[in-house]
């Protein structure tokens, strides 16, 4: 535990440096513990110095330097929202406060501690492919209009066919 606090510790002295700072310093940030901590020195300048960026690799590196499998691996526990769409009737989407986290975290993170806070633009929409995600990718049930998990699929949701 204490290897994973010093290199807490560590990666927030760098996030205060600046570049220079931290090209300069990338040798006291690797050790026998983590021998390779400066691959995020790398990536960085990778990305920095690439005409093309490769979406995949600056998703991963967000991931980590966000701690975001901390977040994912919450409970998702569904949550059905029925919305009024104007001139197209009620609309239903899922959200659960383990989404909202992790989309907080990424987008807003002044407002992570406020469930479902609307200063966090596009959430509902986001929540749409969210459940659809879901439904494709594992085998959760999703709430009916009566709060029971009957719903193989998002409520709403037109499965394609081949």
């Amino acid at each position: 535990m204490q290897e994973f606090e010093t290199l807490i510790a560590r990666h927030h002295e760098v996030e205060i440096m600046d570049r220079s700072q931290r090209k300069a310093n990338r040798g006291k940030f690797q050790d026998s513990q983590f021998p390779t901590l400066n691959q995020y020195f790398a990536w960085s300048e990778e990305l920095i110095n690439s005409a093309n960026i490769d979406p995949t690799d600056s998703a991963g590196f967000y991931w980590t330097k966000n701690n975001m499998a901390k977040y994912a691996d919450e409970t998702h526990t569904l949550e059905r929202v029925a919305v009024d769409a104007e001139n197209q009737g009620t609309k239903v989407y899922y959200r659960s406060s383990a989404f909202w986290h992790a989309s907080a975290k990424v987008n807003l993170p002044a407002v992570i501690n406020t469930l479902y806070s609307s200063a966090l633009n596009g959430f509902d929409q986001r929540c749409s492919a969210y459940g659809n995600c879901l439904a494709v990718l594992t085998e959760m049930k999703f709430p009916d209009a009566t709060n029971n998990l009957t719903l193989e699929f998002p409520e709403g949701y037109d499965r394609r066919e081949m």
